[in-house]
């Protein structure tokens, strides 16, 4: 008998919404070096404890948590690291 834990992904795109429509439209890029953090959450969605992951934005917008145990997460992003323009 094998036992198993399986594992997910969560992950997304961070892009600049030019025309402020909440609508990622194909002329709008991704943004590259923006801080994206995983937590915990509890059952109504507030993120619980440190950080579990931490990923970074690459030249396309986009960041991934690898090998994510079922559960409910939050992801946060580091307003901090948004480029200026």
């Amino acid at each position: 008998i094998a036992l198993y834990t399986p594992v997910g992904v969560i992950g997304d795109y961070v892009w600049k919404d030019a025309n402020n429509d909440g609508i990622q439209d194909p002329s709008e890029t991704g943004v590259e070096g923006v801080i994206m953090e995983l937590y915990a959450a509890d059952g109504s969605g507030n993120p619980i404890g440190a950080a579990l992951k931490v990923d970074t934005t690459d030249a396309n917008g986009l960041y991934q948590f690898t090998n994510v145990l079922k559960g409910e997460y939050v992801v946060k992003l580091v307003q901090s690291s948004i480029p200026a323009d």
